[in-house]
């Protein structure tokens, strides 16, 4: 498979998980990856208790 194909079947998977009514906003977190050899990069999904788009640090309101 390719990265797109494998992109979008573990998004939709992730999504398709029982999610808490407290997420308002999704942020996809980009990041290096240098404790995995075979990747340069890796991507964090996480949900956000509240949204604005005044604030940058919106992402930071992480619903566990």
């Amino acid at each position: 498979m390719d990265f797109e194909s494998v992109f979008k079947t573990r998004l939709g998977l992730s999504l398709a998980e029982t999610t808490s009514v407290e997420i308002k906003a999704y942020s996809f977190n980009l990041f290096e990856n240098a404790k995995n050899q075979n990747s340069k990069f890796g991507i964090e999904l996480i949900g956000a208790g509240s949204f604005d788009s005044a604030d940058a640090d919106w992402a930071c309101d992480e619903v566990c």
